[in-house]
């Protein structure tokens, strides 16, 4: 999503700098004009694919059954990684559906908290109705302050996810379509 604010939340465009003992995510690291960046080395790769086993150490062994199957990111990724068993073994997380409001229903047990979700709501539809809520394996995403969502604040959720879903499945910007229907929303 290249017209947002870079965070290295994600880590997968991490990348090793000559000289620096840590690996830095490339999309929030200034670029120096005296840097030699490795972005294959081996550590890169290794690092990589630890990033992604272990998104996948608790993540439902549902994928045959699962709606987003053959066109999911995190199996791209693991065939790009070459990640053919789970070699980090996790506590699943049990499926859970978020039914909290009667527009939206969300799988929290499928969500890899990459904070696109988040980032969109805040960046794009200004609107602070996504967060981060809990920590550690707690963590989800959900209604800002764990609150339930209003009628607004659900058709501005609603907004955010087609506005994420269009960006991964159908990499067609529709930034403008989103603003119109929130301003004629007024």
């Amino acid at each position: 999503m290249k017209e947002f604010t870079p965070t290295g939340a994600c880590r997968m465009c991490v990348v090793e700098v000559e000289g620096r003992d840590r690996l830095v995510t490339a999309c929030s690291q200034p670029v120096e004009e005296w840097m030699k960046i490795k972005t294959h080395s081996p550590r890169v790769i290794t690092a990589r694919k630890t990033i992604v086993e272990l998104l996948l150490s608790n993540h439902p062994d549902d994928c045959l059954y699962c709606d987003r199957n053959l066109n999911c990111e995190l199996q791209r990724l693991s065939e790009e990684l070459n990640i053919r068993e789970r070699r980090i073994r996790g506590r699943k997380i049990k499926p859970r559906l978020d039914q909290s409001s009667p527009a939206i229903i969300r799988e929290l047990s499928k969500c890899i908290l990459c904070g696109r979700c988040v980032r969109v709501c805040e960046e794009v539809i200004t609107a602070t109705s996504l967060d981060f809520i809990n920590k550690g394996r707690e963590t989800h995403v959900g209604a800002a302050m764990d609150r339930i969502l209003t009628f607004q604040a659900v058709f501005i959720v609603a907004s955010v996810f087609w506005f994420v879903l269009q960006e991964l499945f159908m990499k067609n910007t529709i930034l403008q379509k989103c603003r119109n229907t929130l301003i004629n929303l007024k």
